[in-house]
C-alpha cells in the first residue's frame, strides 16, 4: 500500500496562502478577457533586440507591457490603486509601481518596479531581471516587495490560453499575460492572414472599478 505523505503549510507558502484566501473573500473578483494581435509588439521588440544583439541584452514582452500599462494608469488612474479596508477609501498612488509575479522554489513572488514610468525600455528589462532573479535567490530587500497597487502575472511560454489571476491585495487589479500562439486571423477585407495572437486577462475588485472601466483600461492596455 503506498504511504500518504503529510506536507506542512509553512513559511511563504503559508503567507501566499492566507493573503490569497483574504483577497477572494474581501475583494469581489471579475474577469475580462480579450485577444490582441502581437504584431506591431512582434516587430517593436525584434527591431530593439535587433539593436542590443551587440550588447549581447535581450527584451522580453514584459517592458514593453509594462510602458502599455503605465500609459492606461493615466487615463484610469483608479486601476493605479490601493483599497484601505479600515477607511474604506481607494487609494490612488502617484508614482506608478507594477509589481511583477515571480515563481520561485519557495513559492509566488511579487517583486514591484518602482517609479517604472522613468525607466526606458533597455533598463526596464534590466530592472525586471535583476528583480526576478532577486525573487528565485531570495535576496529581494522588503522594499522591493511593497508599495505595489498593481501586478502582471506572466508565465511564459507556458503562460496557457488564459487565467483568471487572483488580485495581490490590497490591490484593485491583476493582469495575466498568457502564451503567444501564430493562428489564422480574418482581415476586415475578409483575407486569411497568419498573426502572432495572444490573450490579456484582467481581474478587478468590482468595488471600486466597474465593468465599463475594466474593459476600457483593457482595450487601452491593448
Amino acid at each position: 500500500t503506498a504511504v500518504d505523505q503529510r506536507i506542512p503549510i509553512r513559511g511563504l507558502r503559508k503567507k501566499i496562502a492566507e493573503k490569497m484566501v483574504k483577497s477572494k473573500f474581501t475583494a469581489p473578483h471579475y474577469a475580462f478577457v480579450e485577444e490582441v494581435d502581437a504584431s506591431a509588439l512582434v516587430a517593436m521588440r525584434n527591431g530593439f533586440n535587433e539593436a542590443l544583439a551587440a550588447e549581447k541584452q535581450k527584451l522580453s514582452f514584459l517592458p514593453f507591457i509594462v510602458k502599455a500599462v503605465i500609459a492606461a494608469f493615466k487615463k484610469f488612474p483608479q486601476v493605479n490603486a490601493n483599497m484601505d479596508e479600515a477607511a474604506q477609501e481607494l487609494i490612488v498612488r502617484g508614482d506608478f509601481n507594477i509589481g511583477i509575479a515571480a515563481m520561485t522554489e519557495q513559492g509566488l513572488t511579487v517583486p514591484v518596479v518602482k517609479n517604472a514610468d522613468r525607466y526606458r525600455l533597455k533598463q526596464l528589462g534590466t530592472e525586471i531581471t535583476r528583480l526576478g532573479n532577486a525573487a528565485r535567490d531570495q535576496k529581494l530587500k522588503l522594499d522591493e516587495l511593497t508599495h505595489g497597487p498593481f501586478t502582471i502575472t506572466s508565465l511564459g511560454t507556458t503562460g496557457g490560453l488564459v487565467a483568471t489571476p487572483i488580485i495581490n491585495h490590497p490591490e484593485v487589479a491583476i493582469m495575466g499575460v498568457h502564451r503567444m500562439r501564430k493562428r489564422p486571423v480574418v482581415t476586415d477585407d475578409d483575407r486569411i492572414v497568419v498573426k502572432p495572437i495572444m490573450l490579456f486577462s484582467f481581474c478587478f475588485d468590482h468595488r471600486v472599478i466597474d465593468g465599463a472601466t475594466g474593459a476600457e483600461f483593457a482595450y487601452e492596455v491593448i
